[in-house]
């Protein structure tokens, strides 16, 4: 129904209406009038499914990509349905086709339409096409990585890794697939260089990540042994540190008569002597037939410390090799000698005492019964020398 108002000079108004019929016209039958793929079929080109389409308003077409082989074995790509195919790897040495099916807005379709088969697809250019750092950039961490590759099969890729120092200096350090971190990589960065390599020996161009600085460990002590201790044999432990650079860690030596089980350090500080709060240490005569106790609070260079450690020696300390020095001979009165020296070699026990007279040809007579440490002289000894020993 059409309507339109007229209007008079004398402002009377008039409204006339008309009718009329409009005859609706019917969309055809939707039709593909052309049809093709675009795209080089190199692996990692995106395809694309150009067309021209008629008949009323399209709505939902459908596509189909169709993989061929050399034989004419065809299969279709699961979950290609849509205008565009990006190839992947597994797509290399066939060739590439498409089904669409013209589909209309109110869903009706046309005839379904095939593209002629384009190919053989062939591998892209060997490309790195992400590169990422993985594990703790941490002292003792681990480094590995994650590189996303395409260009055909992967052949033996090559990764390198460098330890970049603040002055721009690079130290190359292994071409392994990960990279243990020590105590050379605190405070500097590390850097992987990564080169694509296809099956048949093609290099891509190199990509390169660089981590973030890497940090120092926790401190700890990892092991702590003493060796053999011997009275006044220094001795010096045996240890091991890790986490950062070391600084002056704390050191405590305990003397215990008894080889001690739990080392928790509020039990051995009970029942132990502290001997010394130095790295080394000395035994003394006081250490002989005893058992010496480390305990050692491990302390990184900026003063943090770790959980403390301690070790007890597996044998008591053995006591030095018995000798004598200074042996001599005193005159306690005019026919009693007394015969004197200084012992050396953990507690003395029951010595042994010789003396000797000695005649003016050289000749050395054991004096059979003189076995202490006085000896009275007799008439035997006249013009005689007398030794003691």
């Amino acid at each position: 129904m059409v309507y339109f108002t007229s209007v008079q000079s004398d402002t009377y108004l008039e409204t006339q209406y008309f009718s009329c019929s409009v005859e609706e016209k019917t969309a055809g039958m939707p039709t593909l009038l052309s049809l093709e793929v675009t795209g080089d079929a190199i692996e990692g080109t995106t395809m694309f499914a150009s067309k021209r389409y008629w008949g009323g308003e399209e709505g939902d077409t459908m596509f189909r990509w169709i993989l061929t082989n050399s034989d004419g074995t065809e299969k279709e790509i699961e979950g290609a349905t849509s205008s565009s195919y990006t190839l992947k790897c597994n797509d290399i040495g066939f060739y590439i086709s498409v089904l669409c099916k013209p589909v209309r807005n109110d869903g009706v379709d046309g005839s379904l339409v095939s593209t002629e088969a384009i190919g053989p697809i062939i591998p892209g250019p060997p490309t790195c096409q992400s590169l990422e750092l993985a594990g703790s950039m941490v002292e003792g961490g681990r480094l590995t990585f994650h590189a996303v590759y395409t260009g055909g099969l992967r052949g033996s890729c090559i990764q390198e890794w460098f330890r970049l120092h603040d002055d721009g200096h690079k130290d190359k350090l292994t071409a392994d697939e990960c990279l243990d971190l020590d105590l050379a990589d605190i405070d500097c960065r590390i850097e992987l260089m990564y080169t694509p390599v296809r099956e048949d020996g093609v290099h891509g161009l190199p990509r390169s990540v660089t981590s973030d600085t890497i940090l120092p460990g926790e401190p700890k002590g990892v092991n702590l042994i003493l060796p053999e201790c011997f009275e006044d044999n220094e001795i010096s432990p045996i240890k091991t540190y890790f986490g950062g650079k070391e600084g002056t860690g704390k050191y405590t030596w305990f003397r215990n008569k008894e080889k001690l089980d739990n080392l928790e350090f509020d039990l051995v500080a009970e029942s132990s002597e502290v001997v010394g709060e130095t790295l080394k240490y000395k035994p003394s005569l006081n250490d002989v037939s005893s058992y010496l106790i480390l305990y050692w609070v491990p302390t990184r260079r900026d003063g943090k410390v770790g959980d403390p450690l301690m070790a007890i020696s597996d044998d008591p300390v053995m006591a030095a090799f018995p000798s004598v020095s200074d042996v001599h001979l005193e005159q306690k009165s005019s026919d009693v000698y007394c015969g004197l020296g200084i012992y050396y070699g953990g507690y003395e026990g029951l010595s042994l005492y010789r003396w000797y007279r000695e005649s003016s040809d050289g000749t050395r007579l054991h004096i059979d019964g003189a076995d202490s440490v006085t000896y009275e002289v007799t008439d035997a000894d006249y013009s005689c020398r007398l030794l003691f020993g």
